[in-house]
């Protein structure tokens, strides 16, 4: 990688265009009717960890009062600001929460949400209020729970307007028993913007014996003065058992829609077993506006020996658009402790697709306990376009107790019918002893590369510290300019708790412009119970640009952090930044924290 300064450098020297960035990803939003806006995406966006990752610095301020028994209020707050030769402006997010729990059944909570953002650009504030009161009753297996909610939620910005929504429901859940429980619901959302809709929804579901026996859910929407009405009802048999030889269950659908028009369906579950031998069938029939429907599906798993799995699945339908099938068989066979092999073949048709059929076959055998070889074949015939076939061999062999020398290698060939195509070569030799000492190279080479890619690392113990060495040459990951690069660092304790580095890296380009950079890093890290948590960093260097240019940095960063005995927490941070072609930034900040 390139001899880069760290990214909490990098952010400090951006066109300080953030805040403004986030006024308008916020305004965008898909021109789809709905009866509740949510714009609570926006003011989630404003967290103190969201606001640092941008590279703001904002201010966070967090208060509970116990009002009451049972009675809690809390307060949060967190603003940021951001001034520059680009941009200017704040952003801001305040909750109120407010719970008050009235029985060991009951409870009621008020939450007020609000966030803005204000800049030259433009603005934008969102607010939602949210009101719940749940109760309880009853106890035991036909316990239940009552709830109430009001929501109402307000968007404006500069390059929308106005929106407005809210959302009332009434929910209702209890047991009838010890294997059956009633949930029923209703709600009407409604919302003010370019579309003004509103929906209507009542939903109930009865549970026995853990299947949804009886649905009945109506939605109706509104939207701009036209309306569009669905519903839906079901009926369901538990699964019931057929003596000791399998088991029973069926469904009956209705879905109507003001749009679509009716559809019934029907379906029949079965499920048996004999001879070391699962056999599950499902036959399914619909009429729908569009024409009749058929569907089959059935699906069987044998283990005719403890070393032979058997499987194989069936799917066949037919639709007005034509017949359609889906047929898949498979075998796992491991004829010793140390042998595993495992085929399958999956064939496909479907209307306007090319017929499909797909074998694979995969093997591993366990030469000795520290050697392994993996075979494997992958093969596609598709109608009309030939057969490709991807053949590979791996071998690895590891070290029993994790050191000494271990090699991973592998080979992949790729026939297809269009062009000739070139093996993958891959290679990888690491060694390693007790002691720390570590070598690893890896030697890889495929079709498309201008070179192969080479990488070796060298790691030891070395004056009470480790002294750790790497060089490279990349030349297919995405975004990578194709280039060599070389590395060493230094680790070593330093006493008081902390931990010192020193790094130096080079890299160049072995394609394209001849541009080369370098980085050099000290830090020192670690804790201590006189001075805190100490991290100072220093980093000088050069980047390379994608302009095929090289620019100069420079940074050095330290923060100290020490608790003051059980009262809180001070903290101080000084960093400066120089880039080329930017001002130099030094910025000076103290932090105090109290615990009450």
């Amino acid at each position: 990688m390139d001899a880069a300064p760290p990214q909490w450098w990098l952010s400090d020297v951006r066109p300080t265009l953030l805040l403004p960035l986030i006024l308008v990803a916020s305004a965008v939003r898909a021109d789809v009717p709905s009866a509740v806006f949510a714009p609570e995406s926006f003011r989630e966006t404003f967290t103190p960890e969201s606001l640092q990752a941008l590279g703001l610095d904002p201010t966070n301020f967090e208060v509970t009062i116990p009002l009451h028994k049972g009675f809690t209020l809390t307060q949060k707050t967190v603003t940021a600001k951001e001034e520059g030769p680009l941009s200017s402006g704040t952003a801001e997010r305040s909750t109120t929460d407010l719970t008050y729990a009235f029985s060991s059944k009951g409870s009621f909570r008020m939450l007020r949400d609000v966030a803005a953002v204000d800049t030259p650009y433009g603005d934008q504030r969102s607010s939602a209020l949210s009101l719940n009161l749940d109760h309880g009753f009853g106890g035991g297996s036909w316990a239940g729970k009552m709830s109430f909610v009001h929501q109402t939620t307000s968007n404006s910005s500069t390059l929308e307007g106005r929106s407005e929504s809210s959302l009332d429901s009434i929910n209702l859940s209890m047991g009838l028993g010890k294997s059956s429980s009633l949930v029923a619901g209703a709600s009407v959302a409604e919302a003010l913007n370019q579309f003004d809709t509103r929906t209507e929804k009542q939903d109930i579901v009865l549970t026995s014996l853990a299947t949804a026996v009886a649905e009945y859910h109506h939605t109706k929407t509104l939207t701009n003065g036209s309306p569009v009405e669905t519903s839906q009802m079901a009926l369901r048999t538990p699964t019931i058992k057929l003596a000791e030889v399998g088991t029973f269950a069926a469904s009956h659908i209705v879905n109507e829609s003001s749009v679509t028009g009716t559809e019934r369906l029907y379906a029949l579950n079965l499920t048996t077993t004999a001879c070391q031998a699962q056999i599950a069938a499902n036959l399914m029939t619909a009429d729908r506006p569009t024409g009749p429907e058929t569907a089959t599906t059935v699906t069987l798993t044998a283990k005719p020996t403890d070393k032979v799995d058997l499987a194989a699945s069936l799917f066949d339908a037919s639709r007005p658009t034509g017949e359609e099938s889906l047929h898949t068989v498979s075998v796992v066979a491991r004829p010793t402790e140390a042998l595993t092999i495992a085929a399958s073949q999956t064939s496909s048709a479907k209307p306007g697709v090319p017929d499909t059929t797909t074998t694979i076959v995969t093997s591993n055998l366990k030469v000795t306990p520290e050697v392994a070889v993996a075979a494997n074949l992958n093969s596609t015939s598709m109608e009309g376009a030939g057969t490709t076939t991807v053949t590979s061999v791996d071998v690895t062999a590891a070290p029993a107790d994790g050191s000494g020398l271990g090699i991973k290698a592998g080979v992949v060939n790729t026939d297809t019918p269009a062009a000739e195509v070139d093996p993958t070569v891959h290679v990888q030799v690491d060694y390693t002893t007790k002691e720390s000492l570590a070598i690893s190279g890896t030697y890889h080479q495929a079709a498309g590369l201008a070179a192969p890619e080479l990488l070796s690392s060298l790691a030891l113990p070395l004056c009470g510290g480790k002294l750790s060495a790497h060089f490279g040459q990349q030349t297919t990951t995405p975004n990578v300019i194709p280039s060599q690069g070389l590395g060493v660092e230094y680790v070593r304790p330093l006493g008081w708790g902390l931990t010192g580095t020193v790094g130096y890296d080079t890299i160049r380009n072995i394609i394209g412009p001849p541009l080369s950079a370098w980085g050099i890093k000290a830090l020192i890290s670690g804790e201590n119970h006189l001075l805190g948590k100490i991290d100072l960093q220093c980093n000088t260097g050069t980047t390379r640009n994608v302009l095929g240019t090289v620019s100069r940095s420079v940074g050095v960063a330290l923060s100290v952090s020490r608790p003051i005995r059980d009262i809180g927490t001070l903290s101080l941070s000084v960093k400066h930044t120089g880039l080329q072609f930017f001002p130099d930034d030094d910025q000076i900040r103290l932090d105090a924290s109290v615990n009450w």
